[in-house]
């Protein structure tokens, strides 16, 4: 039995008056939690992607003298 159908099978014991409507909409609440998990797990992927090519990219940076650094205090 897949979803759809167990969805339906719950709201008709329930006596809703449209178990059809009553699973889609759990559905799609389904469908609109697990999308939000996706995007914040790709999210933090991505992060992280942009912060370890960051820390690659630190041998290439300048170095700045120490007299030029405290000059401005």
């Amino acid at each position: 039995m897949n979803t759809w159908q167990q969805m339906t099978a719950a709201n008709a014991r329930h006596l809703s008056p449209d178990s059809e409507r009553a699973a889609l909409s759990q559905l799609s609440q389904l469908a609109g939690r697990e999308a939000d998990i996706m995007t914040s797990n790709q999210t933090f992927q991505l992060l992280g992607m942009i912060f370890f090519s960051a820390l690659l990219l630190m041998p290439l940076v300048k170095k700045v003298p120490m007299s030029a650094g405290s000059a401005g205090h």
